[in-house]
């Protein structure tokens, strides 16, 4: 499959260079990626919305949650309406041709229990934005929206978390792997971390949480504090995170050490020179950003990194570099390299002066 206006889109002063690096050049060999409306990915049209939506946001802070989570999903397909109008205006090129989008706009409470932490369970938007290739058909899509809003609405008072909700949150992910063509047995893996986090959070209780919170004003003391309360019940803060293990399956790799010494010049050269030729394999068992192979080495995972090149090669090869840069970028920012400027600009240039 070639994906037209790509090109178009790279010869211009483009802000957005790993989504081409990762989400579209994907699409030559998945069957959907999905890009979240992150604060991180991009502040301008996120303060735009603040902004302009102010009213759909939660304002009142005495508002009890169930009522305010029913009032938001109210609003739901407006702000759905609003991002997919700046998807393609703000962020891919209207030229763009051979797949299609879908955007799906939930109002969510972070429960995972470090956020709750610090966050206390805070209302907000989770903003998602599906691309597919055209001819493939998503219903998914329609479950995905109803898993969310479930979640939500099994939240205890609204707020806080529940088995139930645990149950739909694991549906979630389930619905999206497959949607997302990621091996069983690396969504397996994920899966089991994720219900060991939730087990871990309803077995502490929100209560002890909220006891933690009034006891302890400084947030080291605090995590520090709720590190031993998750020992209390047999567990390590390393042992729920799939980050953690990534990052321990990884430590024979001692490149990240170095990064922040290097100055750009040497950075873009070490990026330029390993572009140009075939990366070690486990590198492309990292074929896409905030995915979690349950082994480097994991045989599918590879597979579908190795087929995803292969196909940049046979219709549009002077993607290839730019996404071995991302497969690069994909595997570092688990050992700490995650700065998104920084890894924009290594990739516009590369692909103004390609290597």
């Amino acid at each position: 499959m070639t994906i037209k206006g790509i090109q178009s889109l790279l010869s211009e002063s483009y802000p957005y260079p790993e989504l081409v690096a990762d989400q579209l050049c994907n699409l030559v060999a998945r069957p959907c990626t999905m890009v979240p409306f992150t604060q991180q990915a991009f502040p301008n049209q996120m303060d735009e919305f603040n902004t302009e939506y102010a009213p759909a946001r939660l304002l009142d802070r005495d508002e009890p949650a169930p009522e305010a989570n029913i009032r938001l999903i109210k609003k739901a397909p407006a702000v759905e309406s609003y991002f997919a109008k700046r998807l393609w205006t703000k962020v891919l090129n209207p030229a763009l041709e051979g797949f299609s989008t879908k955007l799906v706009a939930v109002p969510y409470r972070d429960t995972v229990f470090e956020s709750a932490i610090y966050a206390d369970y805070n209302l907000d938007w989770k903003i998602e934005a599906y691309l597919t290739r055209d001819g493939d058909t998503a219903p998914e899509f329609d479950r995905i929206r109803t898993t969310k809003k479930q979640y939500l609405d099994s939240l205890r008072d609204g707020k806080y978390p529940t088995e139930a909700s645990a149950n739909h949150k694991l549906t979630e992910i389930r619905v999206k792997s497959e949607l997302f063509g990621y091996p069983s047995c690396c969504t397996q893996q994920f899966l089991n971390e994720r219900e060991t986090r939730f087990k871990a959070l309803l077995d502490i209780g929100p209560e002890r949480i909220r006891e933690l919170q009034n006891e302890y004003d400084d947030p080291n003391q605090l995590w520090s504090t709720f590190r031993d309360e998750l020992r209390t019940h047999g567990l390590t803060l390393e042992e729920l995170n799939p980050e953690s293990r990534i990052v321990q399956q990884l430590e024979y790799i001692n490149l990240g050490q170095y990064f922040e010494e290097w100055s750009y010049e040497e950075l873009s050269e070490f990026y330029q020179q390993k572009a140009t030729q075939s990366l070690p394999e486990f590198f492309y068992g990292f074929f896409t950003a905030d995915y979690y192979p349950h082994n480097p080495r994991c045989e599918e995972s590879v597979d579908i990194g190795r087929r995803i090149e292969s196909a940049l090669q046979d219709s549009i090869p002077e993607l290839v570099s730019i996404y071995r840069m991302s497969l690069m970028r994909n595997v570092f920012s688990y050992m700490g390299f995650d700065d998104l400027q920084l890894h924009r600009r290594l990739l516009s240039d590369s692909i103004a002066d390609p290597p």
